[in-house]
């Protein structure tokens, strides 16, 4: 009996909320509950009802839903949410069905392109005069239009310099000729986004070097995080590289333009000590002195990766660590080989009277960095901090690349927070400042800073 009892319980139950399902369940049910409620001389409570009605999953009541979608436009013709979910474009000043519209989209560009003096052609529009000129590059706008590839690329800024579209724009053509005027010689000058490039070298090497400086500006503005609004304000506006074959050009530009550029006697003092080029942060402006254009690659990028890490430090690195980055972008950037080593650099600095011996390649970094270790001739890095760019030797190079490239590798993170805690540093001088920065960054004292980076060196370097 209790058995029984149960049992009718159970089916009682499941019976009622079978019931109570159905009618939460039941379309129908509710569209009829939303009819009675809905105000039939507002257009939009209608339209609230037929959007509702339109997107069920039942066939009836979906019916219902486009029902109501006309008589929100017998209320107003020109419902612009009504006619839309009926399939109706509006051409004009006419709603027509999407099959209609197309016919009279296509009739009224006809009366259009003839009244401009174009002609179909190759499913497209185009000038009848221009029409035996036309081939495979030329392209179509949205309109259907041809453009010339030579259009197309005017159309992009570019302008045609010996055979290469490259960006001159206005100001660099005034460059130009300020240059001609005042040197006797023709350069190039053309503009990227963010550096104007004046150079002398073959085109190809221009555009290949106008294309790799953008490219390490992007790829460090996203690998470091840079907000775009501060990445819009490099330096407040496009960096100058200047390259040169001989280092009598170089010394005749720097004649030539010590009032442009507002040169110190102490600027072309430091010019002459470094007859290989500079990097002037404070200008903007990048010389690059090599024989061969192919030679160009690993100062430019060096300077490049410099100027990069001076603009998010706001110059608070020490110069080890702006040394170190810039042989890092060398390293990862640079495709130069000159037949033995595969990423030989240029970047020396030598020939340079009471300046310390700097004879030091990118590609020796790891080995000399390893005899350092192992021979214990590192120094401590708060002392490595303290020397300027004239007192930095080739090992301080080499130690300050290898710290440089053990952090971009394998702490990536942690590099990026010792540049954002360098810059908050309220220390008074650079060499504060990256010790705030290293051990904040890190979380640890400088001392097993150190520890852990010589460890990753005598176990990774060959």
């Amino acid at each position: 009996m209790k058995k029984s009892c149960l049992l009718l319980s159970v089916m009682l139950a499941m019976f009622l909320s079978f019931q109570q399902t159905s009618f939460a369940q039941n379309p129908e049910a509710d569209l009829a509950q939303k009819v009675e409620d809905c105000d039939f001389t507002d257009p939009e409570a209608i339209f609230e009802l037929a959007t509702w009605a339109i997107k069920s999953k039942n066939k009836k009541v979906r019916r219902e839903g486009r029902k109501y979608l006309k008589e929100v436009i017998e209320l107003d013709e020109d419902h612009e949410g009504a006619r839309g979910l009926l399939g109706y474009v509006l051409v004009g000043d006419k709603w027509l069905t999407k099959k209609k519209a197309k016919a009279a989209k296509k009739a009224q560009m006809k009366i259009v392109m003839k009244e401009r003096g174009y002609v179909p052609h190759k499913g497209g529009w185009i000038k009848k005069t221009r029409k035996r000129d036309w081939n495979r590059k030329w392209e179509k706008d949205e309109d259907g239009v041809w453009h010339s590839y030579e259009d197309v690329m005017r159309a992009k800024g570019l302008a045609l310099y010996k055979g290469q579209w490259l960006r001159i724009g206005d100001e660099d053509r005034k460059r130009m000729e300020y240059h001609r005027k005042n040197t006797g010689e023709d350069i190039l000058i053309t503009s990227t986004p963010h550096f104007v490039i004046h150079t002398s070298i073959p085109i190809k090497y221009v555009k290949k070097y106008s294309d790799l400086s953008e490219e390490v500006y992007d790829w460090y503005m996203k690998t470091f995080n840079i907000p775009e609004a501060r990445a819009k304000n490099f330096f407040g506006q496009r960096a100058h590289i200047w390259t040169f074959e001989t280092t009598q050009q170089f010394q005749d530009w720097i004649t030539a333009y010590s009032e442009t550029y507002k040169f110190t006697k102490k600027d072309k003092e430091h010019f002459r000590e470094r007859p290989g080029g500079r990097l002037d942060p404070n200008r903007r402006l990048m010389t690059i002195v090599r024989e061969q254009p192919e030679e160009i690659d690993n100062g430019l990028l060096h300077q490049v990766g410099v100027l990069l890490q001076i603009f998010n430090t706001r110059g608070r690195e020490p110069e080890w660590m702006s040394e170190g980055f810039g042989h890092l972008v060398e390293e990862l950037f640079s495709d130069v080989k000159f037949g033995r080593v595969n990423m030989s650099t240029n970047a020396k600095y030598a020939n340079s009277g009471g300046i310390a011996d700097k004879e030091y390649n990118t590609k020796d970094g790891r080995p000399q960095t390893k005899g350092l270790v192992k021979a214990g001739d590192d120094i401590p890095i708060d002392q490595l901090s303290k020397k300027d760019l004239n007192t930095l030797d080739k090992d301080n190079l080499a130690q300050g690349f290898s710290i440089t490239e053990w952090m971009y590798h394998h702490n990536r993170d942690k590099y990026i927070r010792v540049i954002d805690e360098l810059k908050k540093s309220k220390a008074q001088d650079r060499p504060g400042a990256a010790h705030d920065g290293i051990t904040k960054g890190f979380g640890m004292k400088i001392g097993d800073f150190e520890k852990a980076w010589r460890k990753y060196v005598k176990k990774k370097y060959r």
